[in-house]
Parts: C-alpha cells; sequence; structure tokens
C-alpha cells in the first residue's frame, strides 16, 4: 500500500466540474467589479490630488523620475504608468489618467482570489474576491488616478508569494529572487510599502522562531538563505527609496499632528462604511483571522502581520498628516 505525502493529503479532491464552476464564478465577481469600477472612472470628475498626478506626470521631464526628484513625497511609478496611458491615447480625459488604476483595482479581484486560495480554499478565495469586488474603498481608489490599487494589488501578490515560500521554504532560490524584486518594485509605487514589509517581515520571524523552538534546522536554514536573498534582492530594487527617505527633510510631508488612536478607528470604520456599525465587521475579521489560524498559522501570521502593521503605521504617520484617509490603509484593506 502507497502513502500520500502531507502535500497530497492536505489537498482538497478534486470534483469533477468544480474548477469550472470556480472559473465561471470568478469570473462573474470580476465583471461586476470592473463594471462598478470603469463607470466611476469614466463618471467622476477629476479631484484635487488627481489633477496633481496629471501635472507631475504630463510636465515633469523623465530625468527627474529616474532620479525621484519629480516630487518631494511620492515614488515615480505610477506617475510614469499614467504618463504612458496619456502618451498611448495621445489625451488625458479623466479615464486616461485612471486606467492604470482601473487596470490594477479590476486585477485586483483575482489576485485576492488566489490569496484566499493559497491561504486557505477556493471558496475562501472566492468570498475575498467578492468582497473585493463590492469593497466601497477599493472600488473608489480604482477610479482615481493615484498609486493606490498598486499598493493594493502588489501587497496581495507579495503576502501569497510568501505563504508559498513560508510553507516550502527550500523552493529554487528564483522564487526568493521574485518575491525580492516585488517587494523593492512595491517602494516605487509608495512609501507605505515599508508597513508590507514590517508585516511580512514579522510573519517570517514568528515562522523562523516557531521553526527553532521545534529544533527544524533542516527547514530553517533554507528559509534564512532565502529570507537573506530576498531583502538583500528588495534593497537593491527599492535603493533609491531608501535614499529619498534618508535625504528627505524631516516634515517635508505635511503639518506635525500629535498622533490619536480616534483617528485611526475613524479610518478604519470609514474603510468599510461611514456608519458607526462598520466597526462591527471587525468583530467578523477577528472571528475569521482566529479560524483561519486553526487551519493554518503561516496564513494568518502573514495577514495579522500586515494588517497590524499598516494600522500601526498609520498611527505614527498622523505626525505628517493631520488627517486619516481609507487610503492610507490600502496595505491592511485586503488582509481585512
Amino acid at each position: 500500500m502507497t502513502h500520500a505525502s502531507p502535500a497530497q493529503s492536505a489537498a482538497p479532491h478534486t470534483v469533477p466540474g468544480r474548477s469550472v464552476v470556480v472559473t465561471l464564478a470568478l469570473l462573474g465577481i470580476v465583471v461586476i467589479g470592473a463594471v462598478l469600477r470603469g463607470y466611476l472612472a469614466v463618471d467622476l470628475p477629476l479631484w484635487f490630488d488627481e489633477a496633481a498626478t496629471w501635472d507631475v506626470a504630463a510636465h515633469q521631464p523623465l530625468a527627474q523620475f529616474a532620479t525621484w526628484e519629480h516630487h518631494n513625497t511620492h515614488p515615480p511609478l505610477s506617475y510614469l504608468a499614467v504618463r504612458a496611458s496619456m502618451q498611448l491615447f495621445a489625451g488625458d480625459a479623466p479615464w486616461v489618467l485612471r486606467l492604470p488604476s482601473l487596470i490594477c483595482g479590476v486585477a485586483l479581484i483575482p489576485a485576492v482570489y488566489l490569496l484566499g486560495r493559497v491561504a486557505l480554499s477556493p471558496g475562501a478565495g472566492l468570498l475575498a474576491a467578492a468582497v473585493v469586488a463590492l469593497d466601497p474603498n477599493m472600488v473608489d481608489q480604482s477610479a482615481q488616478a493615484r498609486m493606490y490599487t498598486m499598493l493594493m494589488l502588489a501587497a496581495v501578490l507579495a503576502m501569497t508569494w510568501l505563504i508559498a515560500l513560508l510553507r516550502e521554504p527550500g523552493r529554487s532560490v528564483s522564487h526568493w529572487l521574485g518575491l525580492g524584486a516585488l517587494l523593492g518594485v512595491m517602494l516605487w509605487v509608495n512609501f507605505l510599502a515599508l508597513v508590507v514589509w514590517a508585516g511580512l517581515t514579522l510573519a517570517a520571524a514568528l515562522v523562523a522562531g516557531g521553526l527553532a523552538i521545534g529544533r527544524r534546522y533542516a527547514v530553517l536554514r533554507p528559509l534564512l538563505r532565502g529570507l537573506a536573498v530576498c531583502y538583500i534582492t528588495a534593497g537593491v530594487v527599492g535603493f533609491m527609496a531608501f535614499y529619498k527617505l534618508a535625504t528627505q527633510p524631516a516634515g517635508s510631508g505635511g503639518a506635525a499632528a500629535a498622533p490619536s488612536w480616534r483617528i485611526v478607528i475613524v479610518a478604519l470604520k470609514d474603510m468599510i462604511h461611514p456608519h458607526p456599525a462598520a466597526l462591527g465587521v471587525y468583530l467578523l475579521v477577528a472571528i475569521g483571522l482566529l479560524l483561519l489560524a486553526r487551519r493554518c498559522r503561516t496564513s494568518a501570521a502573514v495577514l495579522v502581520g500586515v494588517a497590524a502593521a499598516n494600522v500601526l503605521g498609520a498611527y505614527f504617520q498622523q505626525a505628517e498628516h493631520h488627517f486619516m484617509d481609507p487610503r492610507y490603509l490600502s496595505a491592511a484593506g485586503p488582509a481585512v
């Protein structure tokens, strides 16, 4: 009698036709999400920050983007994407400026499905994709010529990638190089990528600590090697971001404010819905994460790590911003 490997034993049984149903359901969810986002991207007029995006993307010389001198607080990748869209369609209509965000916002739906599937199951992936398709903050950000859907998409891909690697750290070094490159590219999108770095690092440290306590050195060593490769690669790709942060004058981001947890809690509420009852959703989030931890501690550690790092980062970010907007919780949004 042959025995199945642990991986085979853990894998769900294949049900004939189930993959077709899942694919069709996901396609329907993506279409609904795309329609909601596309309607807003075409219908809404530009607002102040989007006009600022247009100004930078349309008028700054390319050399300024290469040296990160195009803007005092934001990395260049989203502006370059908007610039490419304007050149491709030879215009600057609102939908043209918003097209990169719209594409990333729609791509976020199947990306979250993949995260849910890797974290737990195809059913969890479909449920997560459906929530993202209708999520008011994600729909809103998909229809804005800003960088937040790009950040969310990269964060979801990074979380998914790390969960897979933490489960099988002995994979080819190219997998760790790829994750490192993605983390580095995230810093070219928005400095909020640093909270994703922090959350993923916390999750990896928890997994590594568990392996060390259990004296599972055969798994711990490739994990530590892989993490070293990952972060060295990320540091090289994101070097300009660290240089910009190190040379940026203190307080250049905005008016200083005393940090307040009340402001962060209001932003968390507004990320779901303006009504105070929206905070009740976080009880479901907590229950869901506890249930997930019973099935897969690795997945739960990654999701909790990124969400917690973003919320904590938002608290200290108030020293630079005198207000708190749900978009500053973009890294936590998909995890929630």
